[in-house]
């Protein structure tokens, strides 16, 4: 998941993602289903979900998904986190 999720990749993904116009909303749909899709069966440890959320999420929307448009997925990787990167992300949205 790592080689897909790329800078280069998520940018382009993101972009036509968030403005739900454009030739690329569809893909970038069902990219986010399979990308759902593959959360749901993967075993993923603590450091990776807590690595691919701070990848996935940010303020800045043009580059970041947003955390209210995007609760599944948010929730799907935050509920890898063990109890020190729950703290530590918690910490970072009071920041």
């Amino acid at each position: 998941m790592k080689k897909l999720l790329r800078p280069e990749f998520l940018k382009v993904f993101i972009k036509n993602y968030q403005n739900h116009k454009g030739p690329l909303v569809e893909v970038s749909t069902a990219i986010k289903t399979a990308l759902m899709g593959i959360l749901s069966k993967s075993e993923l440890s603590s450091d990776a979900a807590y690595e691919l959320l701070q990848n996935l999420f940010g303020p800045n929307t043009l580059l970041k998904l947003a955390v209210r448009r995007n609760q599944d997925m948010l929730k799907a990787i935050a509920s890898r986190f063990d109890a020190a990167h729950l703290t530590t992300y918690l910490k970072s949205l009071s920041a």
